[in-house]
């Protein structure tokens, strides 16, 4: 099972050997109004005040509040230099064919900005070195005809 770190991402990157992994917990999570409680409404008006639906908060106002990183495309970061921070094994849909992809869910920071994202990578050669490579560790992201690679 993946394992993550309760340090900080300065924390790790300027002493990555002593960095302790912590177990993965399993959080139960259940929201208001979620479909798995008794009291389940389908009525908006049952959680939100009506009269103040205007000052709910954007999806990008929650996702700061939430300290959720941007998600940038690999296709976007060629020619970038970047920290690998923790990957964590995940399946995606490719996005022309559909097709389940093997990859890795990646929390990366952008090493002149210092500012965190997270990225897939699905890329075979990508996957092969990620399955090898320990974190964290600096790159470029360059491409090679189709083929992106750490360099």
């Amino acid at each position: 099972m993946p394992k993550r770190s309760s340090d900080t991402v300065e924390t790790i990157l300027d002493n990555p050997d002593a960095i302790v992994d912590e177990p993965e917990e399993v959080a139960e999570v259940t929201l208001p109004g979620g479909i798995d409680e008794e009291n389940f409404s389908p009525r908006a008006s049952d959680f939100i005040d009506m009269n103040r639906i205007d000052s709910a908060p954007t999806v990008q106002q929650a996702r700061e509040a939430a300290h959720i990183p941007p998600h940038i495309p690999m296709k976007d970061l060629e020619g970038k230099t970047v920290t690998f921070v923790h990957k964590r094994k995940q399946k995606a849909a490719l996005p022309n064919t559909g097709e389940l992809r093997e990859g890795y869910f990646c929390l990366c920071v952008f090493t002149d900005s210092k500012e965190e994202f997270t990225t897939w990578v699905g890329q075979v050669i990508l996957t092969r070195e990620l399955l090898l490579l320990q974190m964290p560790f600096t790159t470029t992201i360059v491409k090679r005809g189709r083929t992106y690679m750490f360099q």
